[in-house]
């Protein structure tokens, strides 16, 4: 919701997470109604990158290769989608 954009952004930016995360662009984006689908098509549509790694709160990543081992796949033209490890 709107109202928690500002509190995830500054969460997002603290010192403790800009430390342990890649350097990336993050854009925090909010719709009117909590609904899955219209999150989704909103980040989606959105999106500039090649490509889209969707992560909700039941992604578990135990190291920092996790990334690394979800991109691989990604070098063969006929992969389309990759899935990683959840909770």
């Amino acid at each position: 919701m709107e109202k928690d954009v500002e509190r995830i952004q500054k969460l997002v930016n603290s010192p403790s997470i800009k430390a342990t995360r890649r350097e990336a662009d993050l854009k925090i984006l909010s719709i009117q109604h909590a609904n899955k689908r219209d999150q989704l098509v909103l980040g989606i549509n959105l999106s500039s990158g090649d490509l889209i790694a969707l992560v909700d709160d039941d992604a578990y990543w135990e190291s920092d290769t996790v990334l690394d081992h979800l991109l691989a796949p990604f070098q063969h033209q006929d992969i389309g989608l990759v899935g990683g490890p959840v909770r």
